[in-house]
């Protein structure tokens, strides 16, 4: 077990109402005990986590204090069970007299050196994306693309944007833009993608707009129930299943444990589904 060395420094924030009542509760918060620990303080994916524990022994005449766990409150003794998805720091942190400060850390690791990564260039996900908006296009003739989509990928998922256009007879034709961003997540060991930002934005000539009383809302209501029916549920059908065709990749007693998503590409990450010996 890992205990937190005495005499380390420790992090301070004053909410006192005074300098002096502040470093007076600060001397008390030092002048206590604690031991924490992570056990073990490395796990792998899919194993059974790891065991936090703490004791916290309040000095005399400190008063009443409060102790939060990485912001949850908790008793001066006790123990939890956690499997972080990544590499966490856990903080002890005290509360008295109006003055905050950190007790203790500690710090588990999640190592994935037995785990496979598999990138997902954006070139590769830019194809399949421009095929979902060529499939919605093919099947809708009022719709066509005024040019090719972008997508980027970047720490925040996929950001795709289509550039369409409305064909309405007797009428100007107006342009169809639309800009979603999709995430990535696993659930139990399935690939879950979903859309953090969905947004349409159809764009009529003003001078069309303003003497045709309301024609373009009358164009705008069916083309947002075509989005809304087979754009949005094809582009994440596609982007699943290109998740899915590397998965195919996967040795046998391997599980899908991350997606993770940075500059220009996706990183598939399986790890061994059976438990570290």
């Amino acid at each position: 077990m890992n205990s937190a060395p005495r005499g380390r420094k420790s992090t301070a924030m004053n909410t006192a109402s005074s300098p002096n009542d502040s470093r007076q509760a600060l001397e008390r918060l030092r002048g206590g005990r604690i031991e924490f620990s992570a056990e073990p303080t490395e796990i792998r994916p899919f194993d059974s986590g790891a065991t936090l524990s703490w004791t916290i022994t309040p000095p005399e005449g400190s008063g009443p204090a409060i102790f939060r766990l990485n912001g949850s409150v908790i008793t001066p003794q006790g123990r939890i069970g956690g499997h972080p998805p990544v590499t966490t720091e856990y903080c002890i942190e005290g509360a008295v007299a109006g003055a905050r400060m950190i007790l203790a850390r500690t710090t588990v690791s999640v190592v994935t050196d037995h785990c496979i990564r598999i990138a997902v260039p954006e070139q590769t996900i830019r194809r399949l994306l421009q095929e979902a908006i060529d499939d919605v296009r093919a099947s809708t003739p009022l719709l066509t693309q005024r040019r090719p989509a972008s997508v980027e990928v970047d720490a925040r998922g996929i950001h795709v944007r289509a550039f369409l256009r409305i064909a309405i007879e007797n009428a100007p034709d107006p342009d169809l833009d639309i800009d979603g961003l999709l995430g990535l997540g696993v659930e139990d060991g399935a690939v879950r993608v979903f859309f953090r930002r969905f947004s349409l934005d159809l764009d009529s000539p003003r001078w069309f707009t303003l003497a045709s009383a309301g024609l373009s809302k009358i164009a705008e209501q069916p083309m947002e129930a075509l989005i809304t029916d087979n754009l949005k549920p094809m582009l994440l059908r596609k982007a699943e299943d290109m998740i899915q065709s590397y998965l195919r990749m996967m040795p046998p007693g391997f599980r899908l444990y991350r997606i993770d998503s940075g500059p220009d590409e996706l990183t598939v990450i399986v790890c061994p589904s059976q438990p570290s010996p």
